[in-house]
């Protein structure tokens, strides 16, 4: 965050406060500035891609601890300044999020300090769109994915501002609008004006850019004569011209109209090409072609370059990349696709191209603020328009980078600040803008039309003093000022902008609005005049003091001097106004009231107590229509010098005078023309005020605010003069003119009442014929808390109108008893003029109640034209015909078929086949049995099946008026189930009528079926539990019938295959509708719906395209396309030519050909070759089913329907693969249902021995420095990590040998057809359900190295894929790496293949190499013999073993390994231990150790004991002792007795 530019006016205390992804952030408050520098980063941490996709930057005032006000908020879309890299296909990686240095502009309420309050305060919080021009502030945004903030803000850099500086650069612009008209504005009394400003420039309340012609003069608004008001500029039209200053966006500009350009033109042609019905239109190519060569053109087109660009930032080169490569890629897919694909198709491929063209058009650098017009009235904002600056802004790179609205004169509707929740407009602008640089503006004057006028503008000012007119008496009014008469404007004191010079002196302009009074543009006008009496009480009635007035009391002139104006007659005399409540003369009466002594309200019976009376006199005039004299007078009046009168000032001003008008004024004008040619406009010239700052002190006297004095600056009045062009008149209709001039050509002429359309644009009639196929009502809702009863059906088109005779029971039969109807209406024959059919249903009620309970309206006919022709409109459904059933009991297969077939080939192994995922199919492909049609959408959404309505369509009916602008959906009260065919009848009614379209219906009365509802599989489809997954199960709804246990739900997936069948009784039509939902188990109810999606049976069973049960592609009488259907192909095909009236076909005896159609078929044309499968039916059954498929009918197919629901509709909620097949009952029983349960894994045990290792690395050091291992050896099965085993240790292993003889025991299920395994697994301990994974089956062995008192060292791996076995070594040496490449790395010897599947082989014994990973390559780390046994389950019953060497040790037995006696367990015997590890190699070592460790011991008592014997030495203890035993007296004694 760097710095930022407010509106000037504001003098705050701003700060920012960011927010994103619920974190906020704000920097530090700047105290009373305009122009903050903050210079701080804010640091938010983010995972990408980002749930949250904008970053809210809001400019607060105030200081945090107090109420801050909201100045202006904007944001940053993730999704505009950072790449997924999923637009583009390839090896785009897309970019991180990144941004600027660039503005933002702020945008916000219009705030000019009128008030205290701003009514539009809440526009500044970003929740509705700004109105006006708040500020902008300058951003940059980087991520970093390793670098961690110390802290959340923090400063910027003095160099990194000083870098920024280069942004700052800035650029003259100019910016001009002249207007055309302003029409559709409200009744608006006062003065009216238009501003047009960019950012603060042009703004006239704003002191701190220079003044400029940023509004137009001041215009009266003058009724139009239809309901909205008008500004008379006639052919003097005003103009405004700003210059501003800004950054050079020239580049941001460009880009942004070139891709608008291409998104546009796309577009258009896109909606050309929606036109087109069909792909044998041949307007088909031409139109594709046009889309094709100008999308090449705009894709080919290069973006702007960089090169050069110092103000370029990352993110300008990541979207130049982006968008290149993806205009790239877009025009290389639309050179591949030809014009014969299907209308459908290319609409769909057109709209994605334009969908990711749309998705790279924003630019969100692009710093221009938009252009605001505001309508002024009072000095106050009424309402606005933005338009974005890169419309308008001319570009010399070429027409493509100019705006689309540059120089062209285009509509704005203006909107008011004031949001009331509607789309109200308060004016409509024909104006034309331009903006560019000032120095390339002389391209400006190239594109104006007019001629341009400069000119500064005056009113002289005069009261009227004793009958006199004369300046003094004005009081607060100057006498010379503005329009408004408030700022002092002496023509004397103007002064001259730079360049500019005067032409000629000042002059009187006469002002053509005065000819424009309130009666402008009505034809007729009532006039009226009250007469008034009064007197008191006990007296006659008198003429009251002002005995003429009008309908407020104001004083006026007596009805006999009323002169009727010119231009205008009088059709009627005074007349007394007696048709209100009035008395018989027209009287009415009342009380006079102080203080004005008027009466407030009047009665019409007259009482004694009243004291006035008046009654109302009127005459109508209307205007003459006489274009000549109207010119005339034009002319005249401009010849004149006028004044212009009022009654006081403020007041709306009128060309004659009357007696009580007190003001009058008139307009001055002088021309400015530039010195001299100059190489840019002159009109950005015209920077400054006109006024000297002298010129203020004339309005001393009175002191102003600071937003009065802003008003005071006065600039230059810039106009645009249009010749009058010749005129060509045409018959047509007339309308006021909205340019000031009246209409000139007369109202249209009336007969009966009504207007006549003139004959040459009254659309050319024809007879027509709407055939309608009314088949029945489906699902009426309740008319005032009553069902629906007896329906009948009103179609009404071109003023013609039939009805249908009422259903008697809907609940029995909501069928029609007559179904086929013909109405005659007369239709334009252009197609757009054609009127809709609108339908009505009727509830008829008792005592003849009829409400309309439900309407729809067909817009388009288009659809239903058609050329009548004999064969008419035939359905599909056959009448029930009961037909010998062949049985379907399967044959018997050929003695040469394998058994195994039925094994390895299900139905899955065909649905993977179709989806393309061969490796779970198996051989199908190589048995040549029948393939699976997949459709990626719903059946209906087929093209070629044309939504299953051919027979008959489905409208829905609506409740009341249906408005496509309404805001809510509206009420679908039912649906209406039938079908038009609409063709021209012959001009001459002698002529024979052409056939009937709707021939041999089907029955109408409801069939009983049995429906089947195939359930596959569904994907995509949305978490709904906490651990991101979902536990979905399938619930049917048919009628009041349910189907769908929640118990067999699937846990933990978002693609779960359910491979499930429901068979379903119903009775069509009245069970129509199947819906298949999908719901989310959950431990306690109720469970979260997924999302639905629904079925029209009945569609599907009256559709000719036969869609009630798909063709397989060859008649099979057993195996996985076993034939399914109610009738043999061959009854289907007699069916199908009794239904379009044709000969039934002829077969020969053996079945092998047939004739139909007149067309001859053989059998070997549709089977080149046998299959050898053995499943094939007869001859003339595979025949006759090789014709239907001929004729376009629904195959065996699979369709995949998007899920959606209720709460977010609209919104894809996963898709569902599955088909339905319906079976009447009038047809018999139907074939066998296909089994489609998902496959079941069958269980195996692996066995594996680990008999010995050799060459394993060796990772420990002995206390004697000999390398050595403690080898152990443990292993999985890929998957089931958690099931891991180990061997016992071989300790002390000095060459890299091991010696085990262990057992592993692996069981797991293996599904055959897949090759995976299957391993359930739980998520966490507190999982309830366990989640399916399937992986390939692969054995991991892993050699350790076993620690003590630190983790145990890894030595190698063995990875063994079971379906991939690489084939062992007999002998160590013969173990190399090289047995574990692949097959295509280099060939294997003849005699043993380099690999094969344990599954096929069962049992294999060798050595393997183990290895590690070192510096990215594989290196030898040991080798390991093994033995490899995979049994099935029922085997390892047969034949048990136990893991390592526990019972049952067998199959085989394993003895204990015979190790070296290195070999042992230390704790187990520590003496021996340290005999082999320390004495053996080590004695000499030991007993030198314990000689040096004796003598240490002697030297250390040696030492301990030398000081005491020194010492005694020293002092002789016993010497002394000695000494003086002599004097002892008993000493003596002692020797004798």
């Amino acid at each position: 965050m760097f710095q930022m530019h407010v509106d000037k006016r504001i003098c705050a205390d701003p700060s920012v406060e960011v927010s994103f992804a619920g974190k906020t952030r704000c920097t530090r408050v700047m105290p009373r500035t305009a122009n903050p520098e903050w210079n701080q980063v804010l640091f938010f941490p983010a995972q990408l891609p980002s749930v949250c996709d904008k970053i809210k930057l809001t400019v607060l005032n105030g200081d945090r601890a107090g109420k801050r006000d909201v100045l202006g908020t904007t944001y940053i879309s993730l999704s505009q300044v950072s790449s997924t890299g999923a637009e583009i296909e390839g090896d785009f990686s897309g970019f991180l999020p990144c941004f600027g240095p660039s503005f933002l502009t702020l945008y916000g309420s219009p705030r000019e300090f009128t008030s205290l309050h701003d009514p539009y305060e809440k526009l500044n919080s970003g929740s509705e769109e700004g109105v006006a021009y708040r500020g902008r502030i300058l951003v940059e945004l980087n991520t970093s994915m390793d670098r961690t903030p110390q802290q959340e803000i923090e400063e910027i850099p003095a160099e990194a501002v000083a870098r920024v500086e280069r942004f700052l650069s800035r650029r003259k612009y100019g910016l001009c609008a002249i207007f055309y008209s302003a029409t559709m504005l409200p009744a608006i009394q006062e003065l009216i004006q238009f501003e047009v400003s960019i950012g603060n420039y042009g703004n006239k309340f704003d002191v701190t850019c220079k003044p400029c012609a940023s509004t137009t003069q001041y215009s009266q608004a003058v009724f139009d004569g239809n309901h909205y008001h008008y500004l008379p500029w006639y052919d003097t039209k005003p103009m405004v011209a700003i210059t501003s200053f800004w950054e050079d966006a020239s580049y941001y500009m460009d880009t942004l109209n070139i891709l608008h350009s291409t998104r546009d033109r796309l577009t258009l042609n896109l909606d050309a090409l929606r036109s087109v019905r069909t792909a044998e239109d041949p307007a088909l190519g031409d139109v594709w072609k046009k889309l094709l060569k100008e999308l090449l053109e705009d894709c080919n087109r290069p973006l702007p370059s960089l090169e050069g660009r110092v103000t370029a930032t990352v993110l300008d080169q990541q979207l130049r990349d982006l968008r290149g490569r993806l205009l790239h890629q877009v025009a290389r897919s639309a050179e591949r696709l030809s014009a014969g694909t299907n209308p459908k198709t290319l609409i769909l491929k057109g709209e994605e191209w334009l969908q990711r063209i749309h998705s790279v058009t924003p630019e969100p650098q692009a710093s221009m603020p938009d252009v605001v017009i505001w309508m002024l009235c009072k000095e106050k904002r009424v309402a606005y328009a933005r338009v974005k600056a890169h419309t308008i802004v001319f570009s010399k790179a070429g027409p493509g980078a100019c705006g689309k609205l540059c120089g062209k004169t285009h509509t704005l509707f203006l909107k008011s600040p004031q949001r009331d929740g509607k789309d109200t407009i308060h004016g409509q602008l024909r104006l034309r803008m331009w903006l560019s640089l000032v120095s390339d503006s002389q391209e400006f004057m190239r594109h104006c039309e007019g001629k341009i006028g400069v000119y500064a503008e005056t009113y002289e000012n005069q009261v009227k003093l004793f009958g006199k007119w004369g300046p003094k008496g004005l009081m607060q009014h100057p006498s010379f000022s503005d329009i408004t008469g408030k700022i002092g404007v002496p023509r004397d004191k103007f002064q001259l902008p730079k360049g500019w010079h005067w032409d000629g002196d000042w002059a009187v302009e006469p002002q053509r609005r005065l000819l424009l009074d309130t009666e402008t543009n009505h034809s007729e006008v009532l006039e009226e005049v009250y007469e008034n009496e009064s007197r008191q009480a006990g007296e006659e009635w008198a003429p009251a003091p002002s005995p003429n007035t009008d309908a407020g009391g104001a004083a006026v002139s007596p009805k006999e001097g009323l002169v009727c104006p010119k231009g205008w007659h009088v059709e009627e005399g005074w007349r007394v106004e007696v048709n209100r409540a009035v008395d018989e003369a027209g009287w009415e009466y009342g009380i006079g009231i102080p203080p004005t002594g008027t009466p407030r309200s009047w009665n019409a019976a007259e009482k004694t107590y009243h004291t006035h009376r008046r009654r109302r006199w009127l005459r109508r005039r209307c205007r003459d229509l006489n274009a000549q004299s109207q010119e005339q007078e034009i002319a005249s009046f401009l010849q004149l010098d006028t004044w212009e009168y009022a009654s006081f000032f403020g007041w709306k001003f009128h060309l004659q005078p009357r007696p009580h008008d007190t003001y009058r004024r008139r307009c001055w004008r002088r021309k400015l023309v530039p010195v001299q040619p100059t190489r840019v406009a002159p009109i950005f010239l015209l920077e400054g005020s006109l006024r000297e700052k002298k010129i203020l002190a004339e309005g001393e006297r009175e002191k102003r605010s600071p937003a009065q004095n802003i008003l005071q600056l006065n600039t230059p009045l810039i106009t645009c003069v249009f010749q009058p062009k010749p005129e060509h008149h045409t018959t047509a209709l007339s309308f006021p003119s909205q340019d000031g001039t009246p209409g000139r050509l007369p109202a249209p002429s009336w007969k009966n009442g009504l207007y006549v359309i003139p004959s040459d644009i009254r659309p050319t009639l024809r007879p027509m014929a709407i055939e309608i196929l009314a088949w029945g009502l489906r699902d009426l809702q309740s008319y005032n808390l009553l069902s629906v009863m007896a329906p009948s059906l009103v179609v009404e088109c071109g003023g013609e109108a039939i009805q249908t005779a009422p259903i008697r029971d809907l609940h029995e039969n909501p069928n029609f008893p007559i179904n086929v109807f013909l109405l005659r209406v007369h239709l334009p024959m252009e197609e757009d003029l054609t009127p809709p059919i609108e339908l009505k249903v009727v509830d008829n009620r008792e005592f003849g109640y009829k409400p309309v309970v439900g309407q729809a309206s067909v817009r388009s006919l288009r659809q239903y034209m058609c050329e009548p022709s004999a064969e008419g409109h035939h359905p599909s459904l056959p009448p029930p015909v009961h037909f010998p059933l062949v049985s379907k009991a399967p044959a018997a297969l050929p003695s040469g078929l394998p058994q195994e077939e039925e094994e390895c080939v299900d139905w899955w192994s065909k649905f993977y086949a179709a989806t393309g995922e061969l490796a779970k199919s198996g051989d199908y492909l190589q048995t040549g049995l029948d393939s699976l049609k997949v459709y990626n959408c719903e059946l209906e959404a087929v093209p070629e099946f044309q939504g299953l309505q051919d027979f008959c369509q489905t409208f829905r009916l609506y409740r009341g008026r249906v408005r496509e602008e309404a805001s809510e959906d509206p009420l679908v009260v039912g649906e209406f189930k039938g079908l038009f065919q609409i063709y021209p009848l012959p001009e001459d009614p002698s002529s024979p009528p052409p056939p009937r379209q709707f021939q041999e219906l089907p029955e109408s009365q409801p069939q009983k079926c049995l429906v089947r509802v195939y359930i596959v599989r569904a994907f995509n489809l949305p978490p709904k539990d906490r651990n991101g997954l979902c536990d979905p199960y399938v619930r049917l709804t048919l009628g009041k019938k349910k189907l769908g246990d929640r118990d067999q739900y699937l846990p933990n997936t978002l693609e779960p295959v359910f491979g499930r069948v429901f068979e379903l009784p119903c009775t069509l039509p009245l069970e129509k509708d199947l819906q298949i939902s999908l719901f989310d188990y959950d431990l306690v109810l109720p469970d979260q719906k997924i999302g639905a999606t629904s079925i029209d049976l009945e569609n599907r069973l009256l559709s000719r395209f036969r869609a009630n049960c798909g063709l397989p592609q060859s008649y099979c009488v057993s195996g996985p396309s076993q034939w399914r259907d109610q009738l043999l192909p061959t009854q289907l095909l007699e069916n199908f030519a009794r239904m379009r009236s044709l000969a039934l076909p002829e077969f020969s005896a053996d079945g092998g050909k047939a004739t139909f159609m007149g067309r001859a078929f053989l059998l070997p044309q549709f089977e080149s070759k046998v299959p050898a499968h053995g499943h094939l039916g007869p001859l003339r059954e595979r025949l006759a089913l090789h014709m239907l498929r001929t004729f376009g009918l629904v195959p065996e197919h699979l369709e995949t329907r998007t899920l959606y629901h209720s709460t977010q509709p609209g919104i894809d909620q996963g898709k569902l693969q599955m088909w339905v097949d319906v079976f009447p009952e009038s047809f018999g029983p139907p074939g066998p249902a296909f089994n489609i349960t998902p496959r079941t894994p069958k269980r195996y045990e692996l066995r594996c021995v680990v008999w010995n290792t050799r060459d394993v690395d060796l990772r420990d050091t002995s206390i004697t420095g000999q390398r050595m291992s403690d080898i152990y050896v443990k292993g999985w099965l890929d998957g089931l990590e958690e099931e891991r085993q180990r061997t016992d240790v071989h300790y002390r292993s000095l060459g890299g040998e091991g010696n085990f003889n262990w057992r592993f025991v692996f069981p797991f299920e293996f599904l055959p057809m897949e090759q995976v395994c299957v391993l359930p697994e739980k998520q966490h301990l507190w999982s309830l359900d366990e989640t399916v994974l399937k992986v390939p089956p692969k054995l991991i062995l892993q050699v350790w190295d076993n620690d003590k008192f630190s983790a145990d060292d890894f030595l190698g791996v063995l990875e063994i894929k079971l379906l991939s076995l690489p084939c062992p070594a007999r002998r160590p040496r013969d173990c190399t790496l090289k047995m574990l490449q692949e097959e295509s790395d280099s060939p294997a010897p003849a005699r043993c293949p380099r690999r094969t599947s344990l599954f096929k082989q069962r049992l294999a014994r060798g050595w393997w190499p183990c290895t590690v990973q070192e510096e990215g390559r594989q290196r030898l780390s040991g080798k390991i013999e093994l033995m490899l046994e995979l049994l099935a389950d029922k085997e390892a019953e047969e034949r048990p073993a136990g893991k390592g060497r526990e019972e049952p040790n067998m199959n085989p037995t394993l003895q204990p390994p015979v190790r070296p006696e290195a070999s042992f367990l230390w704790f187990t015997a520590p003496l021996k231990s340290l005999r082999y590890v320390l004495w053996q190699p080590h004695k000499c070592k030991i007993i030198l150790g314990v000689l040096l460790l004796l003598l240490l011991l002697l030297l250390a008592a040696f030492i301990y004991a030398a000081p005491r014997y020194l010492a005694m030495k020293l002092i002789n203890p016993f010497r002394s002792l000695h000494s003086f035993g002599s004097l002892n007296p008993l000493a003596g004694s002692s020797g004798s007795p």
